[in-house]
């Protein structure tokens, strides 16, 4: 799950033709020879098929194995979708799969994202940490007396601080299973992307206030494209951000908004 459970896991994208649907699948990661004769994990392009490489694959559901370039093993595929995100129409179905191919999600089981879930503080950090490739921090204090070493989010959490995410709910407190608000979501990518000075002027949802922390980030992102508000006058900052939203203003803050997806007219 997104703790981490099968953080060492290799993913990849392969998508089925079928006449019923498109779907994701995953494969157990084997090591096979890289190009500079050391070995590595497979990836999607070590794959053949055809006696050809692609980037993605087609895989026919009657199909016995895919087979590593490299290697006398084959990779055996198992059927890897989330049954709760099967709706190619659903506004975060591309940010979740995006999450799920970059390794920045795994789910909450193997078969199931869990959406509409309420995101936590150390999930949506965590999020974020795997966003930017993992780094290791630099800082070895731990200010928080509630942050366990031992916790998927410890790395998370210890970077986000050095890099001015977030500062906790208290100088020792930083409450990674208290669910985030939608302030608390958008500050943060806010802080990642370097607290940016926003163009925009004229703040137009009547719930976000001058003087609110967030007021700054929320016209950023309004600005960039990654909220829309939860109407055309409402933000709703205090509203408890969903996993299905979390992922979605990340995937709009890495540069993927669609129009399709402000037009179906969902709170944001």
């Amino acid at each position: 799950d997104d703790q981490g459970a099968e953080a060492g896991k290799t993913w990849f994208k392969m998508y089925v033709m079928t006449t019923a649907n498109w779907g994701y699948f995953k494969a157990q990661a084997l090591p096979v020879p890289s190009s500079e004769g050391t070995m590595g994990y497979a990836r999607s392009t070590k794959i053949a098929a055809d006696a050809a490489q692609f980037s993605f694959y087609q895989y026919h559901p009657e199909a016995v194995s895919w087979t590593v370039t490299g290697s006398a093993e084959p990779l055996q595929p198992a059927v890897f979708r989330f049954d709760d995100v099967t709706d190619p129409t659903a506004y975060y179905y591309d940010p979740v799969y995006w999450a799920l191919e970059q390794g920045v999600t795994v789910g909450t089981s193997a078969t199931s994202f869990s959406p509409e879930k309420s995101c936590t503080r150390g999930q949506i950090v965590t999020f974020l940490w795997r966003c930017a490739g993992s780094p290791e921090p630099t800082r070895t204090e731990n200010p928080f007396e509630d942050l366990r070493s031992d916790a998927y989010y410890y790395k998370a959490v210890l970077w986000a601080v050095e890099n001015g995410v977030t500062k906790g709910v208290s100088p020792t407190s930083f409450a990674p299973n208290e669910a985030c608000a939608r302030a608390q979501a958008v500050t943060f990518l806010w802080r990642y992307a370097g607290s940016p000075e926003p163009g925009l002027t004229e703040m137009p949802f009547t719930d976000v206030g001058r003087s609110a922390y967030y007021y700054s980030a929320v016209l950023w992102a309004l600005e960039q494209g990654i909220t829309s508000g939860t109407s055309a006058t409402t933000f709703s900052p205090n509203t408890l951000c969903t996993r299905a939203h979390a992922l979605t203003f990340m995937w709009r803050l890495v540069g993927s908004p669609t129009e399709e997806t402000d037009s179906i007219g969902f709170d944001d």
